[in-house]
């Protein structure tokens, strides 16, 4: 499927290996986006009718200027940030999906 990969990590992306375990888990499909750059999010994720859009950080990192600017310019739904999978897990209890 055009897009829609298995799982690889390199670099910074092991930080992102358990939360897209996690959504794989509850019925998403994964779309990485971080390789856009532009400050676009790192992941969109699909699944149960639902599009996400997220920005994936680890630690106490901060969104950077741009990232800030594209969600600012964005006009589509809120593009959430996660740092764990307890995260998604909040975001899908919140949306009622668990």
């Amino acid at each position: 499927m055009g897009g829609v990969t298995a799982p690889t990590y390199v670099g910074s992306d092991q930080s992102a290996e358990p939360i897209d375990n996690y959504m794989a888990l509850r019925g998403f499909s994964r779309l990485r986006l971080d390789r856009l750059g532009m400050g676009a999010p790192d992941r969109l994720y699909g699944g149960h009718r639902l599009l996400l859009l997220v920005e994936l950080k680890t630690g106490d990192r901060k969104r950077t200027p741009k990232q800030l600017k594209w969600a600012q310019l964005w006009r589509g739904p809120e593009v959430y940030v996660w740092r764990t999978p307890e995260d998604a897990q909040k975001a899908l209890r919140v949306l009622g999906l668990t």
